[in-house]
């Protein structure tokens, strides 16, 4: 038999084994890509100086203690619902990569829940993407597909400090993915920590704030030795999302910007001495008109280093695998908002640079632009829509959410 020949059953035989055994790396959990609310993929994520409102808990833990000026009750709830979609081919690039092309379109989007009860809150939010690729022509969904997914989450609890100047939150963070085919699932889960703070002084247009959420390294759900593979692919040993240390700033600018800290008729009843408004300023339900018209905000994302990570596109594509995440990696955002008619339309505006996290790419400017429209008064609450979009070179994606117009 010749040399070749032989090499050739070499190479056959080991095949399978090779196919059996699972990867030596982990999963990069990107905390990069823009999966928020529609109002903060307007602002380009720049809101943990803002901390309001549950959309804000993602970024800063402290938003779970923010008190809406308007709140006229010793308890209040919020929620928020956001999805995003990316329906051009050739412009699926989400992690900055080089791929996504060949990828069925990511479905992404927020969830967010939140109770208050006078300076106390609890928060809970889950954000995630799901992608998933044809390995038939038919395609058929949830039969043809193997899906991945990668997800965030945190459970979250804020209090009110110095008569809602000073709000700190803490949390436990948590990092979630998943791979399907037909109807075998595998998932991976980690926990770790979570710190906010948001300073407010009254009087003032400003607010700054500070975040870190710690490393999470998500461990498989299932005996990696038993099911070291799906659909032919091997299974990655773990996954990980980086620690993240954010800082950012807000400033309101225009009439009466001075409110922006305002306290919420609730605020001002545990404190009687306080209702003069020389001492604390509050605000009037009666009185719609906005705190300064133009909302502006900046932030610097700080991403801690990983090892022996990689991306999903070598489990769904396969090739080289990427090394990501290796090196500490900075992330500037700056967003506008605009409320352009009173109590009916907001408009906004902003841009990101997303970094080169991944082995071979280069940094890449992103920007962001959206609305928020207020259609309808019902069960005593202004509703809104809003829709946002995200455009970078590979990358074109929109999104939308329902909200309160507050």
């Amino acid at each position: 038999m010749r040399r070749a020949d032989l090499l050739a059953l070499v190479c056959l035989a080991a095949g399978p084994a090779w196919a059996q055994a699972p990867r030596d790396d982990v999963l990069y959990v990107n905390p990069a890509a823009l999966v928020t609310a529609s109002r903060l993929v307007g602002l380009s994520g720049a809101s943990t100086g803002l901390a309001e409102n549950t959309e804000s808990i993602p970024t800063n833990y402290a938003a779970a203690a923010g008190r809406h000026p308007r709140r006229d009750r010793s308890w209040d709830w919020d929620y928020t619902l956001a999805f995003l979609a990316a329906p051009v081919a050739s412009m699926r690039d989400v992690e900055n990569d080089g791929h996504g092309e060949q990828t069925i379109a990511p479905v992404e989007g927020q969830v967010g829940f939140t109770v208050q009860i006078q300076r106390f809150g609890v928060g809970i939010y889950s954000r995630g993407s799901t992608r998933g690729l044809c390995l038939t022509e038919a395609c058929e969904p949830g039969m043809e597909q193997l899906e991945a997914q990668s997800a965030s989450g945190a459970l979250v609890a804020g209090y009110s400090f110095l008569d809602d100047q000073l709000l700190i939150g803490a949390g436990f963070n948590m990092a979630f993915a998943s791979f399907q085919y037909e109807q075998t699932l595998r998932g991976y889960l980690g926990l770790s920590l979570g710190l906010g703070v948001n300073w407010r002084p009254h009087f003032t247009p400003f607010r700054v704030g500070v975040s870190y959420v710690s490393q999470s390294n998500a461990e498989p759900q299932f005996d990696l030795a038993q099911s070291p593979t799906l659909a032919g692919r091997p299974l990655y040993r773990g996954a990980v999302s980086p620690a993240k240390l954010s800082a950012g700033a807000c400033t309101r600018v225009g009439k009466e910007a001075w409110r922006f800290n305002r306290q919420s008729p609730s605020a001002i009843r545990e404190h009687p001495s306080h209702e003069n408004l020389a001492k604390v300023p509050h605000d009037v339900i009666e009185d719609w008109s906005p705190p300064g018209a133009v909302l502006l905000c900046a932030q610097l994302d700080v991403v801690f280093p990983v090892t022996g990570a990689t991306t999903l596109t070598p489990f769904l594509l396969g090739g080289a695998a990427p090394s990501a995440g290796a090196y500490t990696t900075f992330i500037p955002r700056l967003g506008v908002e605009w409320e352009a008619l009173t109590r009916l339309l907001r408009l906004r505006a902003g841009t990101y640079l997303h970094p080169a996290q991944i082995e071979g790419s280069t940094p890449r400017p992103h920007f962001t632009a959206g609305f928020e429209l207020r259609v309808v008064r019902l069960f005593g609450a202004d509703w809104s829509l809003s829709a946002s979009t995200n455009l970078a070179p590979r990358l074109f994606t929109f999104s939308f959410g329902i909200g309160w117009w507050l």
